[in-house]
C-alpha cells in the first residue's frame, strides 16, 4: 500500500451554505388609518380562513367520493407469484405452474 492510498476520508458535518431567510408571498403591510375599526379586518381574515378550510375540505371530499366510487366499479384481482416457472429464470412466466381465480 503506498502512502498516496486513501484508507478513510471524513466530510463536513456542517451543510454547504445557510437556510435562506428570505420569506416568500411577503407583502407589506398598509398602514391604518383613524377612522378604521380594527376588529373588522380580524373579522375579515377569520372569515377568508374559514373559506380556505371549507374549500380545501370540499375539494378532499369530492376527491375521496370519486376515488371509492371508482373502486366500486373495478373489479380487484390479485395475482401471487410463488413459483413462476420450473426454471427458476427470472422474468418469465410458465402459464402451467400459474392458477387464475377471481
Amino acid at each position: 500500500m503506498s502512502e498516496k492510498t486513501i484508507v478513510a476520508a471524513q466530510q463536513l458535518q456542517r451543510p454547504m451554505r445557510a437556510p435562506s431567510t428570505r420569506r416568500k408571498n411577503r407583502h407589506d403591510v398598509p398602514e391604518k388609518s383613524a377612522n378604521e375599526d380594527p376588529t373588522e379586518d380580524v373579522t375579515k381574515k377569520d372569515a377568508k380562513a374559514e373559506t380556505d378550510g371549507k374549500l380545501v375540505v370540499s375539494e378532499f371530499n369530492e376527491s375521496l367520493t370519486t376515488l371509492l366510487e371508482t373502486m366500486q366499479d373495478t373489479k380487484t384481482w390479485f395475482i401471487f407469484c410463488l413459483k413462476s416457472n420450473d426454471s427458476q429464470l427470472s422474468n418469465q412466466f410458465d402459464g402451467k405452474a400459474g392458477q387464475a381465480a377471481s
